[in-house]
């Protein structure tokens, strides 16, 4: 049997009984082994290949992978991680911060992520199918209305602004692709 090697420990209460739980994350050869806790007694053991690939399905452990990817896409992409996630969950008040974000994208990393060298459409494919199988679909649709915003209006960092839900997440960028649209528009008749 290879080295475990712990990369990870957390422990909270869980709510309603504040039964105590706890998860580890171990890198093992070929991918990790989370294991999870209540009250000291081993209820999950799961091993997840790694590296995580786009795509992969869900087995209960790629939420890191898949949100470092999705964070990895945003800085390629020059979009705002924090406010789509914000557009997509509303309710959330604001967690997607850059601390956070920077705390999953080390996890991520640490597990072991397939980090595409480019973002081609097969990519950024994976990315919302990742985003699916942890069930993140309004994230899944922020993120699809800001590419559609990329690819129609051809500027690299369209500005993002906090939107309310997801529905008017793609009314949003429509609205902002026209304005955008038409600043250019100006911009060359000024000329």
């Amino acid at each position: 049997m290879c080295a475990e090697i712990e990369i990870e420990r957390v422990k909270w209460l869980r709510p309603g009984d504040d039964a105590p739980m706890e998860l580890t994350v171990h890198k093992v050869q070929g991918g990790i082994i989370q294991r999870m806790y209540l009250r000291n007694e081993l209820v999950q053991d799961t091993f997840s290949s790694r590296p995580y690939q786009l795509g992969q399905a869900c087995d209960g452990t790629i939420d890191d992978p898949v949100h470092g990817l999705f964070i990895l896409y945003c800085r390629a992409m020059r979009l705002d991680a924090g406010k789509l996630y914000q557009a997509a969950y509303p309710d959330e008040c604001g967690h997607y911060t850059l601390a956070y974000q920077e705390a999953v994208l080390l996890r991520a990393r640490d597990q072991g992520i397939a980090e595409p060298a480019e973002w081609t459409d097969e990519a950024f494919n994976g990315l919302l199918e990742s985003l699916g199988e942890i069930n993140n679909h309004q994230l899944a649709q922020a993120v699809t209305a800001a590419h559609i915003s990329l690819a129609e209006t051809g500027i690299p960092n369209p500005p993002m602004r906090p939107i309310q839900d997801s529905a008017t997440a793609i009314i949003g960028a429509l609205l902002n692709i026209s304005k955008i649209a038409n600043d250019n528009r100006k911009g060359e008749s000024d000329e």
